[in-house]
């Protein structure tokens, strides 16, 4: 205010535009979405799932710490492959492992300590990174200076979906019994793997 110098032109707001999302890339948009559906599900009511099969809260703390480790130990690998291949192939083969690792849960995640903590690992490691490859597939096709806004629509999406994936969870957990929780879960990431399989096909990778 108190220079004669020419002050700099103001920032341009980032407006939310949720179906221009969509248009840019939609498996970006899909992932985010099912990417909180799911794994809020498992934040909100995985301690449960554990301690209805009957272990204590020592396990329980366990089972929720490996997953994080987990997540944390994949990151830098996926991240690194999907800069080098096409993201959707990346969100393909980790979500379909999630499915996995979520049956697994489901079927006979609770038999033994051992297998309940190694599913959890497996299950953490291909379906948390996958909302950071999804939004990094999303600015791969935005124009420039749309970062802001397609990260704050992702950020959106994501949070939608967070918000209704405890409440829809929580509804299967109480009608159907706990294991179906991770039934749930792999529900979410299979149709994610479905729409990118789809995609894949009907158009072609940014080099």
């Amino acid at each position: 205010a108190l220079t004669r110098s020419q002050s700099p032109a103001p920032i341009a707001t980032a407006k939310l535009d949720v179906r221009k999302l969509y248009r840019i890339s939609p498996v970006g948009a899909l992932g985010a979405t099912a990417t909180g559906l799911g794994n809020a599900a498992f934040w909100g009511l995985g301690p449960l799932f554990v301690q209805q099969g009957g272990y204590p809260a020592a396990i329980i703390a366990a089972f929720m710490s490996i997953a994080i480790i987990g997540a944390g130990l994949s990151q830098f690998p996926l991240g690194w492959i999907s800069d080098r291949v096409d993201r959707r192939l990346v969100i393909i083969a980790s979500s379909s492992l999630g499915v996995i690792a979520a049956a697994g849960l489901a079927l006979i995640g609770t038999q033994s300590e051992t297998t309940l903590l190694v599913f959890v690992f497996f299950f953490g490691a291909c379906s948390f990174p996958i909302f950071g490859i999804c939004a990094a597939h999303a600015n791969d096709f935005a124009e420039a200076g749309e970062a802001v806004a397609t990260s704050g629509g992702l950020l959106l999406r994501h949070g939608l979906g967070a918000t209704a994936g405890s409440l829809l969870g929580s509804v299967v957990m109480q009608t159907f019994g706990p294991a179906t929780l991770f039934l749930y879960i792999a529900s979410i990431y299979t149709t994610l793997v479905v729409v990118s399989t789809l995609r894949v096909r009907t158009r072609r990778a940014i080099p």
